[in-house]
């Protein structure tokens, strides 16, 4: 959890985020002005040196200032969320088991490389695998079965006369009208992680 992954480069998003702190600068000068001639305005009004409207006008300015700093913080907040997005970290202890990026391709802000489809795809695929969730379709016929109390034994063809132990989680309660099967979740310990995602298994 928290390693580098990759890093993007993203010269546009530099110099707008520069430009959201220039412009915040420089309306931050003007709400700083306006405030000290308010103050002005208001201690010549109180000697009735100058017309109570003058002082209104100064205080809608001044207002007036303070909602364009306001703006302009929310705009810079906005260009140092995506800057946290250059660094692309790990969100868990797991293993990288599918990299769709190589050193030097381009990105959209939405995501890796456009699919045929012309939607993003992702970037990595992260997986934790010391527990893995395992998915088996349940007869229909076999419904039944499936209780809280329910236990599995997992073989894969990796590894011959192999058992691995499965443990029910839930249910779908619904069947799929192609195949009259319910898609049903087990949990199940990963021993020296020797099991990888995307695994075939059967299942007893």
């Amino acid at each position: 959890a928290g390693d580098v992954l990759a890093e993007i480069k993203a010269p546009a998003l530099d110099a707008q985020y520069a430009q959201a702190l220039a412009t915040l600068a420089s309306v931050t000068a003007k709400y700083n002005l306006a405030v000290v001639t308010l103050q002005r305005w208001q201690n010549m009004g109180k000697s009735h040196a100058v017309s109570g409207q003058s002082v209104s006008v100064a205080l809608a300015n001044e207002q007036s200032a303070k909602a364009e700093v306001d703006a302009a913080q929310r705009n810079v907040d906005h260009f140092v969320a995506l800057e946290k997005f250059k660094v692309i970290v790990a969100p868990f202890d797991g293993v990288v088991t599918a990299r769709e990026i190589s050193v030097g391709d381009y990105v959209h802000d939405g995501g890796g490389n456009l699919t045929s489809a012309g939607s993003a795809s992702e970037l990595f695929t992260v997986a934790d695998v010391h527990k893995l969730r395992l998915f088996v379709s349940v007869p229909e016929v076999f419904s039944y079965i499936l209780q809280p109390d329910l236990s599995a034994k997992v073989s894969v063809p990796q590894y011959l006369g192999r058992t691995f132990d499965a443990h029910f989680l839930t249910t779908a309660r619904g069947y799929d009208p192609n195949t009259r099967t319910a898609v049903t979740e087990f949990t199940m310990d990963n021993p020296n992680e020797v099991l990888w995602p995307g695994t075939f298994a059967s299942v007893a």
